[in-house]
Protein backbone atom coordinates (compact mmCIF):
# COMPACT_ATOMS: atom_id res chain seq x y z
CA UNK A 1 0.00 0.00 0.00
CA UNK A 2 1.66 3.39 -0.76
CA UNK A 3 1.40 6.27 1.26
CA UNK A 4 -0.53 8.62 -1.02
CA UNK A 5 -3.79 5.70 -0.22
CA UNK A 6 -3.46 5.35 3.46
CA UNK A 7 -6.53 7.82 5.12
CA UNK A 8 -5.93 7.53 8.70
CA UNK A 9 -5.05 10.91 10.24
CA UNK A 10 -3.34 9.17 13.50
CA UNK A 11 -0.69 7.52 11.29
CA UNK A 12 -0.36 11.03 9.65
CA UNK A 13 0.31 12.67 13.14
CA UNK A 14 3.20 9.93 14.20
CA UNK A 15 4.94 10.71 10.77
CA UNK A 16 4.43 14.36 11.81
CA UNK A 17 6.38 13.76 14.74
CA UNK A 18 8.97 11.30 13.50
CA UNK A 19 9.84 14.20 11.24
CA UNK A 20 9.77 16.58 13.76
CA UNK A 21 12.41 14.39 16.00
CA UNK A 22 14.25 13.86 12.53
CA UNK A 23 17.75 14.46 14.06
CA UNK A 24 19.36 16.40 11.09
CA UNK A 25 15.71 18.65 10.43
CA UNK A 26 13.20 18.23 13.13
CA UNK A 27 12.21 21.29 14.95
CA UNK A 28 13.16 19.09 17.90
CA UNK A 29 16.50 17.18 17.51
CA UNK A 30 18.47 18.85 20.10
CA UNK A 31 16.38 16.35 22.29
CA UNK A 32 18.85 13.34 21.14
CA UNK A 33 21.76 15.51 21.57
CA UNK A 34 20.82 16.06 25.09
CA UNK A 35 19.51 12.66 25.55
CA UNK A 36 23.01 11.57 24.20
CA UNK A 37 24.85 13.88 26.92
CA UNK A 38 22.95 12.49 30.13
CA UNK A 39 23.34 8.66 28.90
CA UNK A 40 27.02 9.10 27.94
CA UNK A 41 28.71 12.48 28.72
CA UNK A 42 27.92 15.08 31.03
CA UNK A 43 24.85 17.58 30.88
CA UNK A 44 25.46 20.27 33.21
CA UNK A 45 22.06 22.11 35.20
CA UNK A 46 22.46 25.19 36.28
CA UNK A 47 20.30 27.93 38.05
CA UNK A 48 21.91 30.51 35.81
CA UNK A 49 23.41 31.50 32.78
CA UNK A 50 27.17 32.35 33.39
CA UNK A 51 28.10 32.50 29.22
CA UNK A 52 30.02 30.11 29.13
CA UNK A 53 29.78 27.61 25.99
CA UNK A 54 29.49 24.47 27.24
CA UNK A 55 26.80 21.55 26.68
CA UNK A 56 24.65 23.79 29.99
CA UNK A 57 20.89 23.96 30.59
CA UNK A 58 19.62 26.37 32.90
CA UNK A 59 16.76 24.38 35.07
CA UNK A 60 14.35 26.17 33.35
CA UNK A 61 15.44 24.66 30.06
CA UNK A 62 15.79 21.14 31.58
CA UNK A 63 12.03 21.69 32.74
CA UNK A 64 10.68 22.99 29.90
CA UNK A 65 11.84 20.52 27.45
CA UNK A 66 11.13 17.80 29.78
CA UNK A 67 7.51 19.25 30.00
CA UNK A 68 7.88 19.58 25.86
CA UNK A 69 8.94 15.88 25.73
CA UNK A 70 5.80 14.78 28.08
CA UNK A 71 3.19 16.67 25.22
CA UNK A 72 4.97 14.92 22.96
CA UNK A 73 4.98 11.17 24.42
CA UNK A 74 1.31 11.90 25.29
CA UNK A 75 0.75 12.39 21.82
CA UNK A 76 2.60 9.58 20.32
CA UNK A 77 0.55 7.42 22.79
CA UNK A 78 -2.72 8.55 22.03
CA UNK A 79 -2.03 8.87 18.01
CA UNK A 80 -1.03 4.93 18.17
CA UNK A 81 -4.12 4.02 20.37
CA UNK A 82 -6.26 5.62 17.48
CA UNK A 83 -4.38 4.61 15.24
CA UNK A 84 -4.30 0.84 16.47
CA UNK A 85 -8.68 1.40 17.47
CA UNK A 86 -9.30 3.03 13.96
CA UNK A 87 -7.35 -0.41 12.13
CA UNK A 88 -8.93 -3.09 14.29
CA UNK A 89 -12.68 -1.47 13.51
CA UNK A 90 -14.46 -4.09 11.58
CA UNK A 91 -16.80 -3.29 8.72
CA UNK A 92 -20.06 -5.69 9.64
CA UNK A 93 -20.40 -5.59 6.09
CA UNK A 94 -17.50 -7.78 4.79
CA UNK A 95 -18.54 -10.80 4.48
CA UNK A 96 -15.45 -12.16 6.63
CA UNK A 97 -17.17 -10.55 9.61
CA UNK A 98 -18.64 -12.61 12.40
CA UNK A 99 -20.69 -11.48 14.90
Amino acid sequence: MTSSKINNVHLTALYSLALDLNKDQGSFRNYKQYRNEMEHGLLMVHDSHDGIATQKLSSQELQNLTFDLLKITRTAIFSFVFLARTATIVDSSDPRYVA
